[in-house]
C-alpha cells in the first residue's frame, strides 16, 4: 500500500515534531486541533509522535487543511523575535491577572509558551501575531522613530511649558476651558 501524502498537513507535521507532547496535548483543546486528543502521553515519546502522525492521515481533508493553516501561525511566531513577543505576552497576562497565569511556565521553550497563549489567552496570541504580520508586510517602517520639530529647526524637548500649551490647546478644542472659568 502506498504511503499517504502529507501535502495538506506539512505544517501540522512540523508542529507535532517540534512541540512537546504536553503542549500537543494542551493544543488538542482548541477546536481546530481536536484530532490531537488521540495522543497517548504515557507511551515513549517517539512512539506517541509516530502514532499521532499516522492518525492525522485519517483526518478529513478540510479539517487538516484548517489545522495546517493554524499550525503555520504558531510556526511563524516561533521564528520572529520570539522572546520579545513572549515577554510582551507575559506582561499582558500578568496585567490582566489571567486566572491560569500560574500554569504559564516562563522557562519553557518558545513553542510551549506560544501554544499556552494560543489555548489559554488567544486574544493575546492574536495581538502578538498582529505585531508579527505588521512587521512582515510593512517591514520595519512601522517601528521607526521620528524626530519632532517645533517649527524653527530645533530639536523638540518636552517641557512643562509644552505640556501646559498642549493641555490648553486640547481644552480649547474640546471646549473645556470655558467650563473652568
Amino acid at each position: 500500500m502506498a504511503k499517504k501524502s502529507q501535502k495538506n498537513s506539512k505544517h501540522v507535521v512540523d508542529l507535532i515534531n517540534s512541540a512537546t507532547l504536553t503542549s500537543i496535548s494542551r493544543l488538542a483543546r482548541v477546536d481546530k486541533f481536536t484530532f490531537l486528543a488521540v495522543l497517548d502521553t504515557s507511551k515513549p515519546e517517539h512512539l506517541a509522535r509516530s502514532e499521532l502522525l499516522e492518525c492525522i492521515q485519517s483526518v478529513k481533508r478540510e479539517d487538516i487543511t484548517i489545522a495546517d493553516q493554524e499550525a503555520v501561525r504558531l510556526l511563524q511566531l516561533v521564528r520572529f523575535r520570539t522572546e520579545e513577543m513572549l515577554d510582551y505576552a507575559y506582561g499582558k497576562i500578568e496585567f490582566e491577572n489571567h486566572p491560569e497565569i500560574g500554569t504559564f511556565d516562563r522557562s519553557a521553550d518558545a513553542m510551549t509558551r506560544l501554544i499556552w497563549l494560543r489555548v489559554n489567552a488567544s486574544h493575546i496570541f492574536d495581538q502578538i501575531e498582529t505585531i508579527y504580520l505588521t512587521h512582515h508586510f510593512h517591514g520595519h517602517k512601522k517601528f521607526l522613530g521620528f524626530t519632532v520639530r517645533d517649527g524653527d529647526g530645533r530639536d523638540f524637548e518636552w517641557t512643562p511649558e509644552v505640556a501646559k500649551k498642549l493641555h490648553e490647546g486640547v481644552g480649547e478644542i474640546l471646549g473645556l476651558d470655558e467650563e473652568s472659568k
